[in-house]
C-alpha cells in the first residue's frame, strides 16, 4: 500500500497569514482614506477654478460683467456652494439673472459629502468686470466631509481677477487663504 502525502495549509500557517493581512489592512486603509480625501476635494476646487477662469474669460470676450453665484437650482442665485454654483452674463450688474442676462455654464452640487464656501466680502457671488478684474478679493476654501483641515485646498482670487491655488508655505501640512492663515473647515 502506498502513502500518499496530502498537501495543505496547517492551522498555525493560516492564523500567520491570516493575522499579516490585518496588519497590511490596518495600516493602509488610513492612508487611503487621506487620499480620497485630497483628490475628492481637488476637485471640487478644481471645478470652481475652471468656473472662474471661465467667467474672466466670457467678461473680456463679451465686454460685460459676469458673475458666478452659488445656486441650489442651477438655474438663480440661492442656496450655499456646496449647492453648485451657476456662471451667467450680468448686464445690468445686479447679479441675478433677468432681462437680457445669459445663463453660461452650471456646475452641480459637490460630492463625497465635501463642502465649500467663499471667504470674502460678498459670500455669495464673484463678479468680472470686462476689463477681466474680479469686483473682490475672495478665497474658496474646499473641505472634506470630515472637516480635516490637511486636506482642505482652497482657490485664491485676487483683485486683478488672477486665480491661483492654495499652497502649505509653512510646511505645517495646512494651506493658506489670501491672507496667508492657515485654512480652517467648519
Amino acid at each position: 500500500m502506498k502513502k500518499h502525502n496530502i498537501k495543505g495549509f496547517s492551522l498555525i500557517e493560516l492564523m500567520i497569514t491570516v493575522a499579516i493581512a490585518a496588519i497590511v489592512l490596518m495600516v493602509g486603509v488610513p492612508s487611503f482614506t487621506g487620499s480620497i480625501n485630497k483628490n475628492s476635494v481637488a476637485s471640487t476646487v478644481n471645478d470652481i477654478q475652471t468656473t472662474l477662469t471661465e467667467a474672466r474669460s466670457e467678461a473680456v470676450t463679451l465686454g460685460l460683467t459676469v458673475s458666478v453665484c452659488s445656486s441650489n437650482d442651477q438655474a438663480t442665485c440661492s442656496g450655499s456652494w456646496a449647492d453648485g454654483w451657476i456662471l451667467f452674463s450680468d448686464e445690468n450688474e445686479n447679479g441675478t439673472i433677468d432681462g437680457t442676462d445669459k445663463l453660461i455654464s452650471v456646475t452641480g452640487a459637490v460630492v463625497g459629502g465635501n463642502d465649500l464656501r467663499l471667504s470674502a466680502t460678498d459670500t455669495s457671488m464673484m463678479q468680472y468686470l470686462n476689463t477681466g478684474y474680479s469686483n473682490q478679493t475672495g478665497t474658496f476654501i474646499g473641505c472634506p466631509g470630515d472637516d480635516d483641515a490637511k486636506y482642505s485646498r482652497a482657490v485664491i482670487v485676487s483683485s486683478s481677477g488672477m486665480v491661483r491655488k492654495s499652497r502649505d508655505s509653512d510646511a505645517n501640512n495646512i494651506h493658506e487663504d489670501i491672507l496667508g492663515t492657515d485654512l480652517t473647515c467648519p
